[in-house]
């Protein structure tokens, strides 16, 4: 027996989901962000089938994202519960205070790069300040690492760990073949288009072409039987493919807007972004920044594009 948790978020997000998964050992997927009404939620939701966090056996995260994982060290020491994650995941899980500062240090690099404007500086003062507030880290000892592939046993049935990166390095999908069920995350999302997430911060000299990554799970998930997807927020879906087109046109559309901007010449990444912004979905000028530069990323590792640096402002233009 599946159950779907909707939990409380912070804006602009309206809630994120849970899945809570009866069998020899109850599963928890995901958890919703750290906060009193978020546990509140939570501990409500499980009340209303019988259940209580102390019953609580194991919790698998599909990425390691506030919103995704930010109860888990409230539920762990109120249940003992292991935790599962993808290895990609595990640093940020377990130092997550670090991987804030990390973060933070990577995105002013792109502020400083991309020529974006004073005002933007105060929104990854504020992102930050949000991001601490609302997920801390797990023990190690209480994880488990995740690798692509594995077969996981859910409410008696075999799930498959499926390697979904793109949002962010260290996603994951489950997938249960004989119900044609998709547990997706943030991969596939029926009220939400992609936006490619740079935390977990990759360690060098691993690099991170999300763009990329997401196209090749976008592949990978049109080979599967998928008949119902769970997602990461809002309700269930029945259109897997239809989701999958979908991202795949907006991928398409992405590049071919920034090739068609970068026609009238060489542009700073805030330029393009300024140029560009109705064609991708982010909330702020911050966040726009971080998608251009993801494409940006992808066109340049297809030698489409090539950079330039001068005062410590980068600009990009298109090969011959």
């Amino acid at each position: 027996m599946i159950h779907r948790l909707t939990l409380p978020m912070p804006p602009p997000m309206r809630s994120a989901n849970a899945y809570l998964i009866q069998g020899d050992e109850l599963t928890l997927i995901d958890t919703g962000p750290k906060s009193a009404r978020g546990l509140e939620a939570l501990k409500a939701a499980m009340a209303a089938v019988g259940l209580g966090l102390a019953d609580l056996d194991q919790v698998v995260i599909t990425h390691p994202h506030l919103d995704h994982f930010g109860l888990t060290r409230q539920i762990v020491e109120e249940s003992g519960a292991k935790v599962l994650v993808h290895r990609q995941g595990v640093r940020c899980m377990t130092d997550y205070e670090g991987e804030q500062e990390r973060l933070a240090d990577q995105s002013a690099a792109h502020l400083r790069e991309s020529g974006a404007p004073d005002g933007a500086w105060g929104i990854l003062r504020l992102r930050t300040s949000m991001y601490k507030c609302f997920a801390e880290s797990v023990p190690l000892e209480c994880l488990e690492s995740l690798h692509d592939g594995q077969i996981l046993t859910l409410g008696g049935r075999p799930w498959h760990v499926v390697p979904t990166p793109g949002h962010c390095i260290g996603h994951l999908g489950l997938y249960q073949a004989d119900g044609g069920r998709l547990i997706s995350g943030d991969c596939l999302l029926p009220d939400y288009a992609f936006i490619p997430v740079p935390y977990p911060v990759a360690e060098p000299p691993t690099g991170s072409n999300q763009v990329s990554a997401f196209a090749l799970s976008l592949e990978l998930l049109g080979e599967l039987d998928i008949r119902e997807v769970l997602p990461g927020h809002g309700p269930p879906a029945n259109d897997a493919g239809v989701l999958i087109a979908r991202d795949r046109a907006n991928l398409a559309e992405g590049r071919e807007s920034l090739s068609a901007a970068l026609e009238e010449g060489n542009q700073t990444v805030y330029e393009l972004w300024s140029r560009s912004a109705g064609v991708f979905q982010s909330y702020d000028v911050l966040t726009g920044i971080e998608v251009v530069m993801s494409y940006l990323d992808a066109l340049r590792d297809e030698g489409r594009v090539y950079q330039s640096e001068r005062g410590g402002v980068i600009t990009y233009g298109l090969t011959a």
